[in-house]
């Protein structure tokens, strides 16, 4: 039985009704015990009164309002976490893959990502802002011989994550007028 309906919240004229007639039968019972001057009999029946709440309100909630609530259970948002693979377009080089292995509470994402241009283009992305639809990251390439370093990037994508989208920005101090804008697709890996 659901918290509105022990309340009698339901069937308001059936709770009034049931309140005057417990009143009336305590009345009855008061009048009775002080015509026997039973002044114990009396003070009985009003604590009787007092503690069932006269049948109505007492301890039991008067409305949806006062019923308690089971917590709702939240649907978690859909995290990067997981690989993700695709190919980076770059006018400067040849196609090359990009594999990133997120890390993703819903708040907070990093990743350890890799290209192939060469075995040591590996590095970390430290998340710096994020919205319901994109996130930003800097770039920390662990060789930075190996292959650009010093760069941001934007991931966009939708709610359901079906795919992200991966601009890469580099550095305007360490590439100065670097014309290219590195580009990918990327989606989860099973």
């Amino acid at each position: 039985m659901d918290c509105l309906a022990l309340t009698g919240a339901e069937l308001p004229v059936a709770g009034g009704i049931a309140a005057i007639v417990l009143l009336l039968i305590g009345a009855v019972a008061f009048v009775w015990s002080m015509r026997r001057n039973s002044v114990r009999g009396a003070l009985a029946i009003v604590g009787l009164l007092l503690l069932t709440g006269v049948g109505v309100g007492g301890t039991t909630p008067a409305s949806a309002a006062d019923c308690p609530t089971a917590s709702p259970t939240a649907t978690p948002a859909p995290t990067l976490t997981g690989t993700w693979s695709g190919p980076v377009t770059d006018d400067a080089v040849p196609p090359y893959q990009l594999t990133a292995v997120f890390t993703d509470d819903g708040t907070t994402a990093s990743a350890i990502v890799s290209y192939d241009l060469t075995p040591q283009c590996q590095g970390t992305w430290t998340q710096t802002a994020r919205t319901a639809t994109m996130i930003n990251f800097t770039e920390n390439i662990t060789d930075p011989l190996a292959c650009a370093i010093n760069g941001t990037l934007t991931l966009t994508f939708d709610p359901t994550l079906t795919s992200l989208h991966y601009k890469y920005f580099h550095s305007p101090t360490d590439y100065p007028g670097y014309p290219y804008l590195p580009q990918a697709t990327l989606t989860r890996v099973p």
